[in-house]
């Protein structure tokens, strides 16, 4: 199973530990669902990376973090090893970036697009956000992206698609915030 803690020779952190529980939940519940996407993404997760410090990211990673962060707390952020924050690039078929991916520990995971700091999908505790339903065919396929072997991002992050109740309720919510 992907995100599965593998063996070493120390002891696994508590971060890890409860990374490996919480993704079993994630990646073992049931995607049984009536939704088919209007427009089928084919996603994957490709550069993973860790990096310690601001001096070990892009220019764009480094604006996007800072704009979740903060400048003046990003340094320590990054060295603090119990955040283990993760980085990758997510690309479409073609090979072309579409989103960057952030995450660290217990849950939190930012979903930007490849330049800029507009927030494309965010979570705390696990669960991304569903904001609006133009939203749903991005979330199945980054969730197929990620339920995938060999990417390395470890944190898990659950784009809850198959749910029509998540998307019933958000439309009951658009449709009295216009109305």
């Amino acid at each position: 199973m992907q995100n599965e803690v593998e063996p070493t020779d120390t002891e696994p952190s508590a971060g890890e530990v409860y990374g490996g529980i919480v993704a079993e939940i994630i990646y073992g519940r049931s995607r049984e669902s009536s939704y088919k996407p209007k427009t089928v993404l084919t996603l994957s997760i490709t550069q993973h990376h860790q990096p310690r410090s601001p001096a070990d990211l892009t220019p764009v990673e480094l604006e996007q973090l800072q704009s979740i962060i903060g400048n003046e707390q990003l340094a320590d952020f990054m060295a603090d090893e119990e955040n283990d924050l993760e980085i990758a690039s997510v690309v479409d078929a073609n090979g072309v970036t579409v989103y960057r991916l952030y995450g660290w520990n217990y849950g939190a995971g930012f979903l930007f697009p490849p330049t800029g700091t507009a927030l494309a999908a965010c979570a705390t505790q696990h669960e991304i956000e569903h904001w609006n339903r133009g939203q749903r065919d991005m979330f199945v396929a980054m969730d197929a992206a990620l339920r995938a072997e060999g990417h390395r991002f470890n944190q898990p992050l659950s784009f809850c698609w198959w749910d029509d109740d998540c998307w019933v309720d958000l439309d009951q919510n658009e449709t009295s915030e216009s109305g």
